[in-house]
């Protein structure tokens, strides 16, 4: 067998066989690490670019919710240490191939809305043993990862980190679990959350940063809070992209709960570094205004003042991207950036993409955007609080030197409100405004002078 192969040859080789190893399992990059030295540099910098990472746990075989059980696959922790914790040369080229992690923070159980307590008096999930468990094993987990990222104080190059949750068991006490679709009003998805004592060591490295979910799992995810003290404790200035998910659930009639969230959140955004440029995450599943009992009066046009939406708005200062999907939005948002406002220090200099997307018909107050007139006994839509909000946005527009896209949309399946959309695209210069209703409102004269239409 050939050993020794010039650096364009061996190049190919590793490519091919890399190829080759994602199709077939019983491929391993390993092997051919043990064939001399050059071959060992050449297929570690493929195997150690992108790295699954398992917390610390003491399980390897894992129980799903159909009582199914299979064996983790990744690179355990302690490996990680072992392999790469050291001045060698050896080990600090591991470092610098890196480019990707995805770790997999280890907690005791998946959990459904109504697992835990069931007395009709629990209201929310949060106040369950199972998912105080969770919290610890979860803030345990990312202790250790930050601890030791942040000794990597001679790191070159940038990566990417995502952060995922790995349920060890599936089912609670060895009973097999029903999958209920159905919503419980009680309580609200698992979202795993840090202790306010928690302060995660400074990573310096890390450019990107996500919380990926999926579909079946959703029940179970990494809150927005403990998402944002996590990204700010990636410093540095190195930080430029930030992926969460929320999708938290509330109802409409959960307003307080949802205020309360919506106050944590904003506060924690604040803590996010200067040097980012991307921003996007899911809130909410958007509600069916038809499942609820509608108002009897308009919402308030001059709501009150929203904590997360003037976060966002101070944010957005240095953001080149903002993606929301599910989010309730306020004119907070945009109020600040009126023309009468000063420019100089109210002007969003960098932003380029704005979209916010499924946003519900309600107000972050929890006022429904169209209501139930006594005296006609008809659906009322709330034309003004559209005026106002579209108006604010049109003012602000005119602070976004390089905007290319702004996008709202709101939607429902509920007879008579149909979507709302508002797009504002920039293409070779020119700049293209649309208005689109499913439910016949008619932007105002107010909002077509703010447009400057």
């Amino acid at each position: 067998m050939v050993t020794y192969l010039p650096q364009e040859i061996l190049a190919l080789v590793v490519e091919h066989v890399y190829a080759l190893s994602e199709k077939e399992s019983q491929v391993k990059l390993t092997d051919y690490t043990l064939v001399n030295k050059d071959w060992q540099a050449a297929f570690e910098r493929q195997i150690w670019s992108s790295v699954t990472l398992l917390s610390p746990s003491g399980i390897e075989v894992v129980t799903s919710r159909s009582g199914k059980q299979y064996k983790k696959r990744g690179l355990h922790f302690a490996d990680l240490e072992r392999l790469t914790s050291g001045p060698e040369s050896w080990r600090l080229a591991r470092r610098d191939f890196l480019r990707d992690i995805c770790y997999r923070v280890a907690v005791p159980r998946f959990l459904n809305d109504g697992d835990g307590d069931e007395d009709e008096e629990a209201e929310y999930i949060d106040d369950y043993v199972f998912t105080r468990e969770n919290d610890l094993a979860f803030t345990k987990g990312m202790s250790q990862l930050f601890n030791h990222l942040s000794t990597w104080t001679k790191q070159k190059r940038k990566l990417s980190l995502s952060i995922v949750l790995q349920a060890e068991k599936g089912n609670l006490d060895n009973e097999e679990c029903e999958i209920d679709e159905a919503i419980d009003c009680r309580s609200l998805p698992y979202r795993a959350e840090l202790p306010e004592d928690c302060h995660l060591s400074t990573v310096q490295f890390v450019a990107s940063l996500s919380f990926p979910t999926r579909f079946e799992d959703n029940n179970n995810g990494i809150s927005l809070s403990a998402a944002l003290r996590i990204a700010a404790s990636c410093g540095g200035q190195a930080l430029e992209r930030l992926e969460m998910g929320g999708n938290y659930g509330f109802r409409p009639e959960q307003c307080d709960m949802q205020c309360q969230m919506r106050d944590s959140v904003s506060q924690n955004l604040a803590r996010l570094p200067a040097s980012l440029r991307v921003l996007e995450f899911d809130w909410d599943w958007p509600p069916d205004p038809s499942g609820y009992c509608q108002d009897e009066t308009p919402p308030p046009i001059k709501t009150q003042v929203d904590a997360l939406s003037a976060s966002l708005r101070g944010t957005l200062s240095h953001l080149q991207r903002l993606c929301v999907e599910g989010m309730e939005v306020s004119t907070e948002l945009f109020f600040h950036l009126q023309s009468t406002a000063q420019p100089s220090s109210l002007s969003w200099q960098h932003l380029e993409v704005l979209e916010l997307r499924a946003i519900p018909w309600f107000t972050p107050s929890g006022h429904g955007l169209n209501y139930y007139n006594t005296e006609s006994f008809e659906q009322v839509f709330a034309t003004s609080y559209f005026d106002e909000l579209f108006t604010c946005i049109g003012h602000a527009a005119l602070k976004m030197p390089r905007i290319k896209q702004l996008l709202l949309i709101y939607e429902s399946n509920c007879e008579g409100l149909g979507e709302i959309e508002l797009h504002l695209g920039v293409q070779h210069g020119q700049a293209q405004l649309k208005f689109h209703s499913e439910n016949g409102y008619i932007p105002s004269s107010e909002v077509l002078q703010a447009w400057q239409i």
